[in-house]
């Protein structure tokens, strides 16, 4: 099992989005072959080969015309979707109808935008807008193969569990369950029939699909919690049928629209476009670089974003990474500190080559990895490696305001590897100790691995602080499990994630 979920976290969300919907063509073109679903495999192939090859070309056009960095999995990812929720038909209707469908998702993108960022999801807005013009619309055939529901089931399992979209997931099928009891009760129904409702609801609907592929779109869903879960319930309500009782009739791709347009109002995102000024390196294989920016969306400091490189520079996992921000968010100048690999990715060895004064993009700035607002609440840190980045960012903006009761315990191989010390030495309010596993122990320099001794040891007020851990997967797990055992409360644990770790 650990192994599984270290492969989910070392692939990036839209990679295992993209691999998921691969694994359903492919199980559909499966069942096809043996009759056990309607369209035969020519059907789904002709389907697929056109609307991508449409999609890939629309999107290269319009990356061209409008001078913007592209995505290039966001290309193939919309475009499987429409094969997967509309209908396989005549040869005519695929060139005429699908062709115009797959090019308004990918003109989508470009055109109906807010500050640089896309409102809707693609696929669903471009089905919305053809089904007017054209009374055409998708039956979410992938969603409805009987067959294929417990996959779906898992997969979305799967990609809720890489975004960490819980909150969000809970709050829409919840919602659809209480949405389908007020609907028996309106129609002065058995309440048996609500679960019968619900059942059916997981089994011979597009729920999963909808919930996995569609909903979990970070690009348009909200970035707080918060949101989230208000997002999810409106989301399931809409989707399921309690809104034909108001004359609310709502298709699932329409439903999927107003609650992405509800997304852009309580959570307004946008993208910023960020230039390199410099690169320099803070510790050993470890660089930050240092963007500027016309127009900088603001940040918390703590939270992380997604950012876009030229495709040129994409690998295997695509030329999107999310990485925290370790710059004070009144700083005229975005940080990224960023641990290079021995063999480096693709994606790194791109970022490593860019010149000054060429562009990227950011956006999706999100995470509750921020300070405390009590401000006499004393805080405790736990960094592990390049987990330091975010409380760079929380230390750099305490040091600007009041300094506040802060002990960092910083996690390294050797003190070569310490990234920002210098600047950490710097502040002779911040009390800071460095866990080395090889060296001599001299000063707040210690030798040995940390465990809930060690830490009682040096900051024996410990149980009377918030603790931010922030690193590799399994030493966040670890340092929060001690932590409870020296009475810490869960409130008080908060530890670092982003989608790309």
């Amino acid at each position: 099992m650990q192994k599984i979920l270290r492969l989910i976290q070392n692939t990036t969300m839209y990679r295992i989005v993209l691999y998921s919907l691969c694994l359903l063509f492919v199980l559909a073109l499966a069942l096809s072959y043996f009759k056990l679903i309607s369209p035969t495999p020519i059907d789904l192939i002709t389907q697929c080969l056109y609307i991508v090859s449409v999609s890939v070309l629309a999107n290269y056009i319009l990356a061209k015309a409008f001078r913007v960095v592209t995505n290039d999995e966001s290309v193939y990812i919309t475009a499987l979707i429409l094969v997967l929720i509309i209908p396989p038909a005549p040869l005519l209707q695929v060139i005429l109808l699908d062709s115009w469908v797959a090019i308004l998702a990918q003109a989508s993108k470009y055109i109906l935008v807010w500050r640089k960022r896309h409102i809707f999801n693609p696929a669903a807005v471009a089905v919305v807008l053809t089904g007017y013009g054209f009374y055409f619309g998708a039956d979410w055939w992938i969603g409805t193969v009987s067959y294929l529901i417990p996959v779906m089931a898992v997969m979305a399992l799967v990609i809720v569990y890489k975004v960490r979209r819980f909150s969000m997931a809970t709050a829409f099928l919840l919602s659809v369950l209480f949405s389908l009891i007020f609907k028996t009760f309106y129609l002065n129904e058995s309440i048996l029939n609500s679960g019968q409702l619900f059942i059916g609801a997981l089994t011979l609907s597009p729920i999963f699909f909808f919930l996995g592929i569609m909903l979990t779109e970070p690009l348009t869903t909200p970035a707080s919690n918060w949101g989230q879960i208000v997002y999810g319930i409106l989301a399931g309500i809409l989707f399921s049928d309690v809104t034909t009782l108001f004359g609310l009739g709502l298709t699932p791709e329409l439903a999927l629209v107003v609650v992405n347009f509800v997304s852009l109002i309580i959570s307004p995102k946008e993208t910023s476009i960020l230039l390199l000024k410099d690169i320099r390196e803070i510790g050993a294989l470890t660089y930050e670089f240092i963007f500027t920016s016309k127009h900088l969306k603001p940040w918390k400091a703590g939270q992380f974003a997604e950012f876009t490189t030229p495709s040129a520079m994409s690998d295997t996992r695509g030329n999107r990474r999310y990485f925290t921000i370790a710059s004070a968010p009144n700083n005229k100048e975005l940080r990224l500190g960023i641990k290079m690999s021995i063999p480096s990715s693709e994606f790194k060895k791109g970022l490593m080559s860019l010149n000054p004064g060429q562009a990227i993009n950011m956006t999706n700035i999100a995470g509750d990895f921020v300070l405390p607002k009590d401000k006499k609440k004393k805080i405790g840190f736990i960094a592990g490696g390049i987990g330091i980045t975010p409380m760079k960012a929380m230390i750099d903006t305490v040091t600007e305001q009041n300094p506040r009761d802060i002990k960092l315990i910083y996690c390294i191989r050797s003190m070569k590897d310490a990234a920002y010390k210098s600047e950490f030495d710097e502040k002779t309010w911040l009390t800071k100790f460095f866990v080395v596993g090889e060296g001599a122990s001299i000063g707040n320099i210690l030798v040995g691995a940390l465990n809930k001794e060690m830490l009682l040891s040096i900051v024996p007020d410990a149980s009377e602080r918030v603790w931010y851990i922030s690193g590799p997967h399994g030493m966040v797990e670890t340092f929060s499990k001690e932590l409870k055992e020296i009475n810490v409360k869960g409130k008080d644990i908060k530890t670092d994630y982003f989608p790309g770790f």
